[in-house]
């Protein structure tokens, strides 16, 4: 919605941008997971080649954005997405997108789940998840 007004008015600008670790401390990573892939442990055990192709594909996807941003933007006009091209071209470089694989951060992602649990538990399920909770890999 940012980059919408942005491209409808020269006079609105970003005074600043807001993220999780100005109000938990600063971290090398950042936590602000939007997006997540979730299965069952039966699923992980029947199709777990599947789900490396699925992880692949996001990353790829992902890759494919920061590296082609105009085309991307054209795609993002074309299935509906965004209506504005110039809308879609300024919001990619604001919105960070990049995949990470969940064991990579699991200290942010547990730091992440935590601001949910200290503000209401019921938020995550009335509890923190156990190390199960995140994806390795086989």
């Amino acid at each position: 919605m940012v980059s919408l007004l942005l491209s409808k008015d020269s006079s609105i600008h970003i005074v600043t941008k807001l993220n999780c670790e100005a109000f938990i401390g600063n971290t090398d990573k950042d936590i602000f997971a939007q997006t997540s892939f979730v299965v069952s442990d039966r699923y992980i055990k029947e199709y777990n080649q599947t789900i490396s192709l699925i992880t692949s594909a996001y990353s790829n996807s992902c890759k494919f954005i920061n590296e082609h941003p105009n085309e991307a933007a054209k795609l993002l006009v074309k299935h509906g997405y965004i209506h504005n091209l110039q809308a879609a071209q300024l919001s990619l470089p604001l919105c960070n997108i990049r995949y990470e694989g969940a064991f990579t951060i699991e200290r942010e992602l547990t730091r992440y789940l935590n601001i949910f649990y200290e503000f209401d538990p019921k938020s995550i399920g009335g509890k923190l998840p156990n190390r199960d909770f995140i994806y390795q890999p086989q």
